[in-house]
């Protein structure tokens, strides 16, 4: 799941993401800017995302390779309220819970969160999650 992306040089981008496996990453995926085959605007922040990754030697980053879109939450992303609570709990979650023993289970929670706030009405100021 993408927290965010940076610009980085001409083509590459800086993406912050969530992993089921590994936790929270920083990937390069370059020439991102350019490549539509192997991007296609899948690097947008509260996107569900299966990417290819690999690692970079000379620090904790990973290459990222090319992404496949699962899911693009276009509920939450075209209303700014429900952007402003997704990215104030990214935020809180990165910065909280920087490594999980759970990532699995909190990746499946993330999910869970997201298509609450994607479902719910907009005229709601509080996302309350049931199980």
């Amino acid at each position: 799941m993408i927290l965010k992306k940076q610009d980085r040089g001409e083509a590459d981008e800086l993406v912050i993401f969530l992993s089921r496996e590994l936790g929270w990453l920083r990937g390069v995926a370059k020439n991102a800017k350019k490549s539509r085959v192997r991007f296609g605007g899948h690097l947008e922040p509260f996107s569900l995302v299966d990417l290819t990754i690999r690692s970079r030697q000379k620090d904790t980053m990973v290459w990222i390779d090319e992404s496949q879109a699962l899911h693009g939450f276009l509920g939450i992303r075209s209303d700014i309220k429900k952007v402003a609570q997704a990215a104030y709990f990214f935020e809180l979650s990165y910065g909280l819970c920087p490594r999980i023993n759970r990532m699995r289970t909190f990746l499946n929670f993330s999910i869970f969160f997201f298509m609450s706030l994607k479902l719910r009405s907009s005229s709601r100021s509080v996302t309350y999650l049931k199980k």
